[in-house]
């Protein structure tokens, strides 16, 4: 989207805090321009110490044999999620430190547009409203957030914690409140129409694009594999978390001796003490996968959106195993793998119990074979095509934040 507005002809600068996980140098590499706001902090290390003051909110049991659906998650405690997360977020995305400089450098550069994510919703609309630009929420998995407000409007009434907390907060930056530092005076949104969607909500929508950032493309993937490639990934996210999602020797386990080659995407740690590795299964820490996947007849992953966007572009069948950990998974996994498993192009593995690698075995042995997800999954790769580009909706773009920027 960045690149897009740049080539429309706008300036568009990309504001972050200065962390270990994400530096000025990730920006920059990207081709984009970098503004460093607030003092430096750890965010992942932050994340770690919130998340262990944090009780599980558990949605109530499903009947036995159904698997998990993102609609579950209205059916969670939402006063105590959003209450979490009207707690945590100010203290782990968004400082004050962080929030000022932020203010002070849109008061002097005078954006007319400021998009941001859920994750920053304590900051990118006190930015735009405090310099008067238009704002804009981006979603890039099921609008979770949304789907929890309107479950506790429903049970509870207004204002919901979020809204509490963003009044209290911009109060602090002596900002009046309105909706649309909680909604955004309009969503921009990334997910296919198939997938998952909170009721009464419009949305701008536009194709999600993968991006694997600057890389190199190893010698050994310029060639056509001789036999059918399967990739296996848990992503970074779900690298070290406690879930039931199967260990690396069950996914080994569930491969070995098939007739296919297989590329394990795993951190050196994951595999350092194992016992051995099968003969068809060469361990990569990083490839890009938007070329991996290319070459590939599908796909065992954690479910997470970059990975999802990535096979979708290929048109490949996915198995998807969503995360167990607390409630990670309704933030895309469940979503992801529910919306795939509907038409056709996808398995949802049930990880609410422990797999076993017979199963995996048996469920990618049916998405290779069964020449219907296949089919599907070119069908869906199609219809992503034809949503609009991020090139395509700039003029939508260009006149929402003209019209919200006037009113301003």
């Amino acid at each position: 989207m960045a690149w897009a507005l740049r080539g429309a002809g706008h300036q568009v600068f990309v504001a972050s805090v200065p962390d270990p996980g994400l530096t000025t140098e990730d920006v920059t590499s990207t081709g984009l321009t970098s503004v460093s706001v607030g003092e430096p902090v750890n965010i992942g290390e932050m994340a770690q110490e919130e998340a262990s003051k944090i009780a599980p909110v558990v949605p109530p049991a499903t009947e036995p044999g159904r698997k998990t659906v993102q609609a579950d998650y209205s059916n969670c405690d939402v006063r105590v999620e959003l209450e979490q997360m009207a707690r945590i977020y100010p203290v782990v995305f968004s400082s004050k430190s962080m929030v000022d400089e932020l203010i002070a450098f849109a008061a002097e550069w005078r954006p007319d547009l400021v998009v941001w994510d859920h994750l920053m919703m304590f900051a990118g609309p006190a930015v735009a409203k405090a310099c008067g630009a238009a704002n804009a929420r981006l979603v890039y998995c099921p609008d979770s957030v949304a789907q929890l407000r309107i479950a506790y409007r429903e049970r509870y009434g207004s204002p919901d914690p979020i809204e509490k907390g963003v009044r209290d907060r911009f109060a602090d930056f002596g900002l009046d409140f309105d909706p649309s530092m909680t909604d955004g005076d309009f969503t921009i949104n990334t997910m296919p129409p198939w997938t998952w969607r909170p009721a009464g909500q419009h949305y701008l929508n536009v194709r999600p694009m993968s991006f694997n950032g600057p890389s190199a493309v190893p010698k050994w993937l310029h060639e056509q594999p001789a036999r059918r490639r399967i990739c296996i990934t848990l992503g970074l996210t779900s690298r070290g978390v406690h879930s039931n999602i199967p260990s690396v020797e069950n996914l080994f386990a569930a491969v070995a001796g098939l007739d296919v080659e297989v590329i394990a995407t795993l951190a050196p740690e994951s595999v350092a003490d194992l016992p051995g590795i099968p003969d068809n299964v060469r361990v990569v820490e990083f490839v890009p996968m938007n070329t991996l996947l290319a070459t590939c007849s599908a796909i065992l992953h954690h479910g997470g959106a970059g990975t999802v966007f990535s096979a979708l572009e290929h048109g490949i069948p996915q198995i998807i195993l969503p995360s167990t950990f607390a409630n990670e998974k309704f933030w895309g996994q469940v979503g992801h793998a529910e919306g795939l498993e509907n038409q056709g192009a996808g398995i949802y593995v049930d990880t609410s119990r422990p797999v076993t690698a017979g199963e995996l075995r048996d469920h990618l042995v049916r998405a290779l074979d069964d020449p219907s997800y296949a089919r599907n999954a070119a069908r869906l790769r199609t219809e992503l095509l034809e949503m609009p580009a991020p090139n395509d909706v700039i003029p939508a773009l260009t006149r929402l934040t003209a019209e919200h920027r006037a009113a301003a």
